[in-house]
């Protein structure tokens, strides 16, 4: 009897083909995200024993090529092809090669069920469950792969449950329909000439936001990223249960930077140090701009308004050393007196030749009214108006911004240090901002969308950036304008969420409709030149 029993477990093992796939292949098929009702056709050549691989989407709209430490990514911006041959910081990487995207699953270890038929093929069937997080807080992933009998992939499933929110939160179709092993094409790896060509870009990094979906649908890899989230933004959390919650705002925040970078928007979303916070979260922390009540009431002593002055095209305080180094406000609601103090340092420098870097605590700590109250927010303008009337300054050496609520230190104010005046531009007028820059930096305020936290580099544009003042909740500084070939006039504009968010500390945001509200309630300071 254990004779039988043996060789029938015996039988049982040989009856279905244990799936190791070749190192190399070419495929042809489909990448489906129904939820999204998104369907993208791909075509994969890939040798892992060369480490080379081309990922192309709509027959090269959209590829990437992989050749050892070599990397070309080309896509399309608005009318024209370009390549990218750099990859995203946050992408995984060794020493020495770029990571490859492998398309097939490795189900060497996965469970077989049996066979069935998928789109009229006899094909066998293996799963895995992967399960996240422990008791209630579980997320569990389904993985399903269909091979048929002659060993070539039919179809890949993927089904995600969160037992948190009670829903779906992945679901992809990957549909295989051309297979074959071991197939080799000359040159199919070779860098494109598009990408030999020298570059014009200031910024030569990106990956196709496709890859990043293609990289979740693998088992652990959500986890993974998490995990490498964490290690380098130094992340723990109180409990096992606050961490689940937030990996799964990492991966639907991860969700939305692919779904933006998928649209060729002018400009690229990338994971940054707040990809596990909600848009609340990160607005009641990292901005502070308080609209003021009296601001219809408060006439400034000068106002800003164009008059059909010739204009140069593009201005840049930066590279003529009036703006210093991006600053952090920290978890403080106090980016209005960075804003208040980007105008004062850059026109400070204008009207004497000489870089001072002012105290943002001492504004947070020593200007209090109805509507400013320092790390709880206010208004840039009113705090120009504090300065003007004090008559006085805080060098941030004696009086060093610590991101929290202090008592007032008076006696660092120092008289010998003052702003002459301050003023405001002409509300909602484009040429008017750009009138207020000839003369050195401008304090503005701005909306922020869900997307803006995702900017990385580029023109931003988001018609869901409002202009109008009563949408205003972030106080930043402008500190010249340009032009782009491509996406047109474009603000410069430097944040205080240190230099590590978006492109070095700054974000370029289109003048188009005065989106985000760029030139609704700008404030500069005058200062004499000395």
């Amino acid at each position: 009897m254990r004779v039988i029993a043996v060789l029938a477990l015996v039988a049982i093992a040989l009856a279905y083909p244990q799936i190791v796939w070749p190192s190399k292949y070419y495929l042809e098929g489909e990448f489906i995200l129904p939820y999204a009702n998104i369907t993208q056709s791909i075509t994969v050549n890939y040798d892992e024993d060369n480490h080379c691989e081309k990922l192309s989407f709509f027959d090269d709209l959209n590829y990437t090529i992989w050749n050892g430490a070599d990397y070309s990514y080309v896509r399309v911006e608005k009318d024209h092809p370009v390549c990218l041959t750099e990859m995203p910081e946050e992408a995984s990487r060794d020493e020495d090669m770029t990571p490859l995207t492998p398309v097939l699953p490795d189900i060497s270890n996965w469970n077989y069920q049996g066979t069935k038929t998928v789109r009229g093929i006899k094909v066998y069937h293996y799963s895995m469950i992967e399960v996240d997080g422990e008791g209630n807080n579980q997320k569990t992933n389904n993985y399903d792969m269909f091979v048929g009998m002659d060993r070539a992939p039919v179809r890949f499933e993927i089904r995600g449950y969160d037992s948190v929110f009670g829903s779906h939160f992945d679901l992809y179709t990957l549909e295989y329909y051309t297979f074959v092993a071991n197939y080799n094409q000359e040159g199919v790896y070779d860098r494109p000439m598009l990408c030999s060509a020298p570059s014009l870009r200031s910024n030569n990094v990106g990956e196709s936001p496709m890859l990043a979906d293609l990289r979740q649908i693998h088992p652990r890899n959500v986890a993974a990223r998490f995990g490498s989230f964490e290690q380098r933004y130094n992340r723990s959390y109180a409990s096992e249960t606050e961490r689940v919650r937030r990996q799964g705002i990492f991966a639907r925040n991860l969700d939305r930077i692919n779904e933006l970078n998928s649209r060729n928007l002018g400009w690229t979303a990338s994971v940054n140090r707040y990809a596990d916070m909600e848009h609340h979260e990160i607005l009641a922390a990292r901005t502070g701009f308080v609209r003021n009540p009296l601001r219809d009431e408060e006439d400034a002593p000068e106002t800003c308004k164009y008059n059909g002055e010739d204009l140069p095209v593009s201005i840049d305080w930066r590279v003529k050393g009036a703006v210093g180094p991006v600053k952090d406000q920290a978890a403080c609601g106090s980016c209005w007196t960075f804003g208040t103090m980007g105008t004062v340092e850059g026109r400070w420098f204008i009207g004497h030749n000489e870089h001072q870097r002012f105290s943002e605590q001492g504004i947070v700590d020593c200007f209090w009214d109805d509507s400013d109250n320092g790390c709880e927010g206010g208004d840039s303008v009113a705090a120009l108006k504090f300065l003007y009337e004090k008559q006085a300054l805080p060098l941030e050496s004696e009086y060093p911004y610590i991101g929290l609520d202090d008592y007032c230190q008076d006696h660092l104010y120092k008289a010998s240090m003052k702003i002459d005046s301050y003023g405001r531009v002409e509300a909602e007028s484009v040429d008017s901002l750009k009138l207020a820059l000839q003369d050195g930096p401008v304090a503005i305020a701005i909306s922020v969308p869900e997307s803006m936290i995702w900017y990385s580099y580029g023109v931003y544009y988001d018609e869901e950036c409002s202009p109008a003042y009563e949408d205003l909740g972030h106080a930043v500084t402008a500190v010249g304008y340009g032009v782009d070939p491509d996406f047109g006039e474009y603000w410069i504009v430097k944040n205080s969420w240190s230099s590590f968010w978006g492109d070095n500390g700054y974000i370029y945001i289109s003048t188009v409709d005065n989106n985000c509200g760029c030139a609704t309630d700008a404030g500069y300071a005058v200062i004499n030149k000395a």
